[in-house]
């Protein structure tokens, strides 16, 4: 929001994390697999979730749901923890390390998984890999040295590719 502030945000989720909501931003809690959204047809130039699939038992009406509020040309972008998470050591007491460190997670993500539940017909994949963030894996030295642990596993998952994502493109009419 502070590199764009001529971008509206909204975000949605089952819990009410209103108080902690950015100013600006336009908060729904709402159960996002059964609900309808509250927004018009094609009203989002772009769509994030992020570490969400994972927790989700079903996908009930997301995917058509997210369809719907896209824009023709609009962009999805999934992210979430992929079957290497599972090979990680355990580390409750510092971060998620493990895919099973966080309790109500489900299932990890895989791109066949993401493709059957958002690759609907007038959606095109356009990117997908694993998610790493440089800085924190540069970073990895330093963070050692200081001992924080929390930014130094945080390096060490994105090293290894812990998150996958794939960017899907509605098609423009």
């Amino acid at each position: 929001m502070e590199l764009r502030p001529d971008l509206e945000f909204s975000a949605l989720d089952y819990h009410d994390f209103s108080p902690n909501a950015p100013v600006g931003v336009e908060f729904h809690q709402l159960d996002l697999i059964e609900a309808d959204l509250p927004f018009a047809n094609e009203s989002f130039d772009s769509i994030t979730l992020m570490h969400v699939m994972e927790h989700l038992p079903r996908f009930g009406k997301v995917p058509f749901e997210f369809y719907r509020i896209l824009k023709p040309g609009g962009r999805l972008y999934v992210e979430g923890p992929s079957p290497r998470s599972l090979l990680f050591p355990s580390s409750p007491r510092i971060t998620t390390l493990n895919f099973w460190d966080d309790p109500t997670h489900i299932a990890p993500l895989s791109y066949g998984r993401i493709n059957r539940v958002f690759g609907l017909e007038g959606m095109r994949v356009l990117v997908r890999g694993h998610n790493r963030s440089w800085p924190l894996i540069l970073a990895m030295p330093w963070t050692f040295l200081k001992r924080d642990w929390h930014h130094f596993l945080a390096g060490f998952i994105h090293l290894f590719g812990w998150n996958i994502y794939v960017v899907f493109q509605k098609k423009a009419e």
